[in-house]
């Protein structure tokens, strides 16, 4: 129902893309259906029973790959990566589509 209404108000403001911003619950539930994932890894090991879902090379494409050092408030350094689902033929979508991408 939400993504529904997500993508009813981005076609109606001509958004080309609907960004997933959730926890681990909302991910697992959502990674199915998007086209794109920006991930932040960071370079630690924290406790916790919480994670994004492994990302399976397979049906994602890395695209991009940007290593970032640590800030002066920054506990450790970071990487953002951008993925593509792959389509039937293992290449990536790139191209744009009528309806908005969904990202997570």
């Amino acid at each position: 129902e939400g993504l529904a209404l997500a993508r009813e108000r981005a076609l109606a403001m001509g958004a080309d893309e609907i960004m997933i911003a959730g926890g681990a619950e909302i991910y697992s539930q959502t990674i199915g259906i998007a086209d794109y994932i920006y991930l932040t890894e960071v370079v630690l090991q924290p406790q916790g029973d919480a994670f994004f879902p492994a990302v399976d090379p397979a049906q994602w494409q890395q695209i991009a790959h940007h290593p970032q050092d640590a800030g002066a408030k920054d506990e450790a350094p970071y990487i953002f990566i951008e993925y593509a689902r792959r389509r039937l033929d293992g290449t990536n979508n790139m191209a744009k589509i009528e309806n908005p991408t969904l990202r997570a």
